[in-house]
């Protein structure tokens, strides 16, 4: 479920991105391909304490438990984050984002859907809500990925300042996916 968080200014441009060259899109264009990703080895793997996941993220980032479903993952110096959600309910992914699109676009101002794309993750049915809007003068851009995996929906939502998404997107998103992994599997 999209919260936003407190932006906070951008670390030096000279930071190094990761080793491994970002991945092609999968087939069908909508998520990035996952079969050659290499987690960086530096990455902290979250076990999702009493979720039914893990995911790794990059050193230094903070867990802030939220409730006893939703986690983020977040860097302090940027506010950048990987909010982490599920239920246990099976759901339409697109129909889902449309019931939470028509709360957001409600409360925020300058909200702007990028796309709400049908697709699968790891063979599950799956949706991308990408989207921006305003909030305090500052614009951020996300991505939701919602995934049914059993009787269970999972949300991985990647939100960024926008002046930094573009590079978020290319540097993290694609590590933050290969690493994700449901309990059990």
């Amino acid at each position: 479920t999209p919260t936003p968080s407190q932006a906070a200014p951008d670390p030096p441009p000279d930071a190094d991105p990761p080793s491994t060259p970002a991945p092609q899109p999968q087939t069908d264009g909508v998520l990035p391909a996952l079969d050659d990703v290499q987690v960086p080895p530096d990455w902290v793997t979250f076990d999702g304490w009493r979720q039914p996941y893990s995911v790794a993220h990059p050193p230094g980032w903070q867990v802030i438990e939220r409730s006893a479903t939703i986690t983020d993952l977040r860097d302090p110096a940027t506010g950048t984050y990987l909010r982490l959600d599920w239920v246990a309910e099976r759901r339409d992914p697109v129909g889902a984002w449309r019931t939470v699109e028509a709360g957001l676009r409600s409360r925020q101002d300058d909200y702007q859907r990028i796309q709400l794309t049908p697709t699968t993750f790891r063979g599950d049915r799956a949706a991308l809500w990408e989207y921006r809007y305003r909030e305090g003068g500052t614009e951020l851009h996300a991505y939701n990925l919602g995934v049914n995996r059993g009787d269970f929906g999972f949300a991985l939502n990647l939100q960024a300042r926008q002046d930094r998404f573009d590079r978020v997107a290319r540097e993290l998103w694609p590590y933050f996916l290969a690493s994700y992994r449901f309990q059990g599997s």
